[in-house]
């Protein structure tokens, strides 16, 4: 490879690195917009014609402002959220990406201490020079109060 060669494949390779931070910064405004109850924040994460699906507690919701809406309503029902990301992983291509990881929240509702945990699996579109959420799968694989424990064969409580 010649020089210009290696520069090329060096200023790919920084692109798709910064590509990725961008997406992490993406999903740690999300969290934050959730942990610390700044919905506006959400705002600009996800495309206009976005689509957020969680299961098992819900129908897909299809646009940015009906996404909202159902993060305001979850703000409504639960307190103090904080979630917790572990086994990221971010795929880019182009001005399209992926990322999955698993995550863990605590929160409260009526007085009780709640703990959950499952998937999140993202894709993102980059628009006007940011990476935004196009497609968002939440997968609710255990959420429980503590008094009630993990380890019951029904996993999830009801919304």
């Amino acid at each position: 490879m010649d020089l210009e060669q290696r520069v090329a494949a060096l200023e790919e390779k920084v692109a798709e690195l910064q590509a990725m931070e961008d997406i992490r910064k993406s999903i740690v405004t999300y969290a934050r917009a959730l942990d610390e109850g700044r919905l506006e924040l959400l705002d600009d994460l996800f495309t206009s014609d976005a689509m957020l699906h969680t299961t098992p507690w819900g129908k897909p919701q299809h646009g940015k402002d009906k996404i909202i809406r159902t993060f305001t309503h979850y703000l409504e029902r639960f307190q103090n959220p904080r979630r917790y990301f572990a086994n990221e992983e971010i795929s880019v291509k182009g001005e399209s990406a992926q990322a999955f990881s698993y995550w863990l929240v605590t929160q409260e509702r009526e007085g009780n201490s709640i703990i959950g945990w499952g998937t999140y699996r993202w894709d993102f579109r980059k628009e006007d020079g940011r990476w935004k959420i196009s497609r968002f799968l939440i997968d609710i694989l255990s959420m429980t109060t503590l008094e009630r424990g993990w380890a019951e064969e029904e996993k999830v409580m009801p919304y």
